[in-house]
């Protein structure tokens, strides 16, 4: 069972520094600054794996929340 934890956890953290990398790289004043940008990892079903702290509403859908 820990395995699978560490395993979620670090995809959480990737899915944490696609946003970072997105800010960084962004010209859009909108993700730069007001940070309103969404990061996840999807499954081949495109169901949610894993996503960021930093999600707006319309990525709320997760499997594994």
């Amino acid at each position: 069972m820990v395995s699978w934890e560490l395993i979620f956890r670090a995809s959480v953290f990737i899915a944490e520094e696609m946003g970072v990398a997105l800010r960084r790289s962004a010209f859009s004043p909108n993700i730069r600054e007001r940070m309103d940008h969404s990061c996840a990892i999807t499954d081949p079903e495109g169901n949610i794996v894993a996503q960021a702290e930093h999600i707006p509403v319309h990525l709320a859908r997760s499997g594994l929340a």
